[in-house]
């Protein structure tokens, strides 16, 4: 690298010492030289680190090579020793096969050894219980033949006791029949009787009791019809006899029902001739309230016929009244008029002009205030009385005393 370096600066000058003719070419070259310098320096750098990253990489090849050796001869010792290993687990698989085997042969030794003991231990139980069965029947049997042989003893006095019972009822079986065929055959007592002849009249004397027990039947039933018919004829008889009594009982009642209709009828005749009493005393009043009606009726119509002349004098009244209304307003008017025009008043009503007459009055002297009082009293009191013309006079005279326009 540094003789590489060396020849390139050397042409490097070289080519700097052509080119000095021109001015502003070695300016150019004066620029580029550094840069190529500092690339220079930048390769060597570049070179230098991968030349020392090479010397690693190749020691720790080297390194890895050497590991690589060490583990392809461990790896060889390790197959080895798993070829062995596995030769052994042969061996063991071998060995355990044969030992399960005699496990399981020795198994099933064992559990036929076991069953075999069962059975021997069952058939032992079951002797034991056969024994001590056949020990405790065999005190049964020699308690039940003790029993026996007591029964056996009880049944020979027995039998010895039935027997002696069998002669005696022999005997009074004898003595039966002999009193029985005396009993049948009074006339022939002296005589024996087989039980043949005995049996024979016994049946022909159970056909008679058979005959009598039918007779008897018959004339039960015939008592029984018998007797039914008389408690039918005596509940008839009851019935009959509750039937008068009723019947007596209805026509008791019935004349008490009939005494009661002519007490009712009595009564009704005297509730008749009361209502026919108080008709009458109606009819009277019924004609005397019409006459009332009548009369009532007359009083009506002539109230009424007042009624209209007071309808006709109220309707006069108001035509007066309201005429004198007018004529008030038309003399209020007029007044108003006469004051207005000499003291400048405004207003018609009675209270205004009482008021404006106050005011002429102070205004001027009291002779004259009092006349026009005086006048206005009377003026107010004519026409309250209803008097016109007493109304018109005082007008005149207020005009004559000065008041007019």
């Amino acid at each position: 690298m540094s003789r590489r370096g060396s020849s390139g600066s050397r042409s490097l000058d070289a080519s700097s010492h052509a080119a000095s003719p021109a001015p502003e070419e070695t300016r150019d070259h004066s620029l580029e030289v550094p840069v190529s310098r500092e690339q220079l320096n930048h390769y060597r750098n570049v070179v230098e680190n991968v030349r020392s990253e090479l010397a690693a990489t190749l020691v720790k090849f080297e390194s890895a090579q050497s590991e690589l050796r060490d583990l392809r001869s461990k790896m060889l010792s390790k197959e080895v020793s798993c070829q062995e290993l596995k030769a052994e687990m042969e061996n063991y698989k071998e060995n355990n096969a044969r030992k399960s085997s005699l496990l399981t042969s020795l198994r099933d030794r064992v559990q036929e050894l076991e069953e075999e003991s069962a059975a021997l231990s069952a058939s032992k139980i079951r002797t034991e219980l056969t024994a001590h069965a056949a020990i405790k029947e065999n005190q049964e049997l020699m308690k039940r033949v003790v029993e026996l042989e007591e029964k056996l003893q009880k049944c020979s006095k027995e039998n010895e006791e039935n027997k002696k019972q069998v002669s005696k009822h022999s005997r009074k079986h004898e003595e039966f029949l002999i009193q029985l065929h005396d009993s049948l055959d009074p006339d022939k007592r002296s005589e024996k009787a087989s039980e043949e002849d005995l049996i024979l009249k016994l049946r022909e004397l159970c056909k008679e009791i058979t005959l009598v027990k039918g007779q008897i039947v018959t004339l039960e039933e015939s008592l029984n019809v018998h007797e039914m018919e008389a408690k039918a004829n005596r509940e008839t008889i009851v019935r009959l006899a509750s039937e008068v009594n009723r019947e007596q009982r209805k026509t008791a009642s019935w004349k008490e029902e009939k005494d009661q209709l002519n007490q009712d009828l009595l009564s009704a005749m005297e509730a008749k001739e009361a209502l026919e009493r108080e008709v009458k005393v109606f009819q009277e009043r019924l004609l005397a309230g019409q006459r009332a009606w009548d009369a009532s009726k007359q009083e009506l119509s002539l109230l009424k016929k007042s009624s209209c002349e007071l309808e006709k004098s109220l309707k006069a009244s108001r035509e007066v009244a309201t005429a004198s209304e007018s004529q008030n307003a038309s003399f209020r008017e007029k007044v108003a008029g006469l004051l207005t025009g000499l003291w400048g008043m405004t207003g018609s009503t009675e209270d205004a002009i009482l008021e404006r007459i106050q005011e002429m009055g102070s205004q001027e002297e009291d002779g004259r205030r009092a006349n026009l009082r005086l006048y206005f009293l009377r003026w107010k009191e004519s026409y309250s009385g209803g008097s016109v013309g007493i109304v018109e006079t005082q007008l005149e005279a207020l005009k004559s005393l000065g008041c007019a326009p």
